[in-house]
């Protein structure tokens, strides 16, 4: 009989680096209305253990794993969404002016150079801020085109394309410093989580240290691959202060990994739309059930309220 290694996996991007997410929904449990500490309301639907794992294995088959509560996976999602929509319409207009001739929409204001002694600088910026740095572009166009790496083959053509842009419009004098600043699209916080110390047993390590875990995720409009996801592990000393919050004591890090993944628009809208199928699916298969718990808790307080007043 074969068995199906990762059953619990919903979405997943496998290549040099590996990342996916888990499915850890639970629901709440209140069936015998207990009234625990971790005892949850029915209607509320998911136990404050329900989460999406989150892990990316780096090209050394390191993993670096992060936990995200459904609650915080809702807003990922929707911020998602919306900057999707914006990265759509973003390409469109780009490639609109592009086409026009439009100065302020341009590739050589927008796109950054990722490697070299340019790097972080758009093709525009390099000319403006000297025009004997157009034999240095002309150089990077040289280097990107031998380039053989598949993975960045769509983000050194779009870089290749706005340099040539930006030196058409050196050469025909349109290039100027008017939207050098403004047009170069910032990079969006979808989500960043506290360190989170895991404070129970399966997270101790032989020594004492703690498993910590923190995780990052960002989007920057107009690149090939707009979504980052950084997730960083390391052990540490735990403590817990006044309030009963366990934190890490910072000199005390150790066995530290640190990965990040690049992901294109369409992956990561496509399986945020994964993400949300399965807290619906998850929703539907468990609707009734909370909804009866619910009602026979509410009919079991109502019948001790009474029995209480006829003593």
């Amino acid at each position: 009989m074969s068995i199906l290694r990762y059953p619990k996996e919903c979405c997943a991007c496998t290549e040099k680096q590996t990342f996916y997410i888990t499915n850890e929904l639970t629901p709440a449990l209140s069936s015998k209305c207990k009234g625990g500490a971790n005892d949850k309301a029915p209607l509320m639907i998911y136990d404050s253990f329900a989460r999406f794992d989150f892990c990316i294995i780096n090209t050394e088959k390191k993993a670096a794993s992060a936990t995200i509560p459904v609650s915080d996976m809702v807003n990922i999602i929707e911020q998602s969404k919306i900057l999707y929509h914006e990265n759509v319409l973003y390409k469109l207009k780009q490639s609109s002016s592009t086409s026009s001739g439009d100065n302020h929409a341009s590739a050589a204001h927008t796109v950054k150079i990722s490697m070299g002694a340019l790097k972080g600088k758009t093709p525009a910026q390099v000319l403006l801020e000297n025009a004997a740095n157009k034999a240095m572009l002309e150089n990077q166009i040289l280097f990107l085109e031998k380039q053989t790496n598949s993975a960045y083959a769509e983000a050194n053509k779009r870089q290749i394309t706005a340099i040539r842009e930006a030196l058409t419009l050196f050469e025909s004098g349109k290039l100027t410093a008017e939207t050098q600043g403004g047009s170069v699209m910032p990079v969006y916080m979808i989500y960043e989580s506290p360190v989170k110390v895991n404070c129970y047993e399966s997270g101790k390590r032989s020594d004492g240290k703690h498993m910590c875990r923190k995780v990052k995720i960002t989007y920057q409009i107009g690149e090939a691959r707009p979504v980052v996801v950084n997730i960083e592990n390391f052990y540490a000393n735990m403590t817990t202060n006044e309030k009963g919050l366990h934190q890490y004591v910072p000199d005390t890090i150790d066995s530290k990994i640190n990965n990040t993944v690049r992901l294109t628009a369409e992956w990561w809208n496509s399986n945020m739309y994964i993400c949300q199928s399965n807290m619906r699916m998850f929703e539907n298969i468990y609707a009734s059930t909370q909804y009866k718990d619910a009602c026979n808790c509410a009919a079991d307080n109502r019948r001790e309220a009474k029995e209480k007043m006829a003593v």
